[in-house]
């Protein structure tokens, strides 16, 4: 697989599973309180729960992504800033869901709702900042040597499955 080959870690791999599973456990719990469901409460929390273990290990590759990167990497300092609002995020996470097993009263839709809702916040926005690390910074990101405009982009597939298409090769350096 050639696209795997050019990661420089595993953490993007992972990323997205917390951002899923946060803004799903937050519909169903949605849905749970608007349809008064069982079914939904019970998908939410179990949801929830995957969430949990997802942000853990993406917690983890994320720390030994950073851990590849040196001192005077462009970005080095906003990285730990990434990292600090994603600690938080799936600790906070860890603790509302020993709450919600263990805490009969806590666990309620109405403050599963609650929390969820806060915690997609802080979600949002601390992935943001990861995405802002790639694609303001590069972090992460292999850079190749761009392509001759002559050279197919697609060279395993000269004939790019009979699809023709053309691009404009203009050199520049804005972004469309």
């Amino acid at each position: 697989m050639s696209g795997f080959s050019h990661t420089l870690n595993v953490h993007p791999m992972f990323v997205h599973f917390p951002i899923v599973l946060m803004l799903l456990a937050l519909l169903l719990q949605t849905l749970a309180f608007w349809r008064e469901s069982d079914f939904f409460n019970k998908a939410a929390v179990f949801t929830f729960d995957l969430l949990v273990i997802s942000a853990i290990v993406t917690l983890f590759t994320g720390y030994r992504a950073a851990d590849s990167l040196g001192h005077e990497t462009p970005g080095h300092d906003f990285v730990h800033y990434h990292r600090n609002l994603m600690v938080i995020f799936t600790v906070a996470g860890a603790a509302l869901a020993i709450l919600f097993h263990s805490i009969k009263s806590f666990n309620h839709p109405i403050m599963r709702w609650i929390a969820f809702l806060v915690l997609s916040g802080w979600l949002v926005y601390s992935a943001d900042k990861g995405a802002e690390l790639v694609y303001r910074y590069g972090i992460g990101v292999k850079l190749e040597v761009p392509l001759e405009p002559d050279e197919p982009h697609h060279p395993e597939k000269p004939e790019n499955n009979g699809n023709v298409h053309q691009h404009d090769h203009h050199e520049t350096n804005e972004i469309h």
